[in-house]
Formats: C-alpha cells, structure tokens, sequence
C-alpha cells in the first residue's frame, strides 16, 4: 500500500511539474503582465522599394527612396504593443525606354496604427510582428517627363487643376512587418498595400516595401 501511495506521489509530482513547466513556456510565448515601461521612443531610417499596382503601375519599375521618421510604441502587456510613429516615406514608381523616362515622386508623411506582438529571447534581443492599417497625407512631390532632344517637363503630382497630375493626397492601407531589437539597435522589414486610389479616376493603389535601421530611446 505504501509502495502504491509513494508511486502515485511521485506520478503527481512529476505531473505537476510538467503542467507547471507548461504554463511557464505558455507564459514566455505571450507574457500579459504589466510592463515597466509604457511608452516607447525611437528614430528609424531606411529605404523603400516603391510601385502601383493596376492601370498605374501597368509597365513601370519600381523605384527607391527614403523612408524616416520618430517610432512611438505603447505597451499594453509585456507581449503586445500598438506600434506607431511619424514618418516621412517618398514613394513612386518609374518607367525609362528608348530615352522616354517617366518618373513619380509623391511624398507622404505616414502614420502606421498597428498591433505588434513581441517576443522576448533575453533582456537584450526582443522579435516583433506588426499588422494593422496606416494613414498617410501627400505633402510634395513631381511627376517627371524626360525626352531625349526635348526639355524636362515636371508637374506637381498632388492636386487637379491644369498643371498638376490629379494625385490625392489621402492614401490609407495595410500594413505587415518584422524586426528584431539588440541593444536597442533595431533592424526590421515592412510591406504596405494601399486600399486607396493614388490618382483620380484612374485604378492604381500604393505598393512599398522597406527595410529600415533604428534606435531605441
């Protein structure tokens, strides 16, 4: 009787500790404590890799710009975060053949509202996995005609009287990224698909993908 009372002690106690070891992995995997710390501040800087999709984009390349700006992050849980910032992002696409080259550089200032899960391997290195919607408000930009034998032509790609191309300035979509935090230096990727018409009357939305280097305050 004393054997079987000692084994089924020991099957409990090896079931507890495993159930225990459990709830610990689950915790590591999403930590919904409280953090210490509520917001976040960084700086981050980078390029962008540009393009429209539908009739605007049929035929043009994709194009290179810069992408930087002030991150802000707010935590709610050790393991979640809204993600967010101010950027200024140029984007655009262009199309050059046979001397005829074709350049749009609309310019936003971008602001991202995306839910971000985060995994902590140590105090040092930390994952992230950002998805949600951005907003973005065209402040400049030129729509570029080049023509061998003939002058340059530029006009302004936001707006709709004669000399302008008839951007509109509001452009929203989606947004999907990742990165990895060391030592508060930050390296991440992001791609943002537009749900809005960049041009009027024409079907075309914004496509950009970056890849951007930071620091965490």
């Amino acid at each position: 009787m004393k054997k079987i009372l000692l084994s089924l002690a020991c099957v409990a106690s090896v079931f507890s500790m495993s159930a225990q070891r459990a709830s610990d992995s689950e915790a590591t995997f999403f930590d919904s404590s409280k953090p210490e710390k509520l917001i976040h501040l960084g700086v981050r800087a980078g390029l962008n890799v540009s393009s429209f999709t539908g009739d605007l984009g049929e035929d043009m390349d994709s194009k290179c710009g810069f992408i930087g700006g002030i991150s802000v992050d707010f935590a709610l849980m050790q393991s979640f975060y809204i993600n967010s910032g101010v950027f200024f992002s140029m984007q655009g696409a262009k199309y050059d053949e046979d001397g005829y080259k074709l350049t749009y550089n609309p310019m936003y200032i971008k602001i991202p509202v995306m839910a971000s899960y985060r995994y902590n391997f140590n105090e040092d290195l930390q994952w992230q996995l950002n998805f949600g919607p951005y907003f973005a408000f065209g402040v400049a930009g030129k729509a570029k005609l080049e023509m061998n034998g003939y002058d340059d032509e530029k006009i302004d790609f936001f707006g709709d009287d004669d000399d302008q191309l008839g951007g509109k300035r509001f452009d929203m979509g989606l947004g999907i990224g990742t990165g990895i935090t060391w030592n508060k230096i930050f390296l991440g990727i992001e791609y943002d698909f537009g749900l809005t018409k960049v041009v009027k009357d024409v079907k075309g939305k914004n496509s950009n993908f970056s890849v951007s280097l930071g620091y965490n305050f």
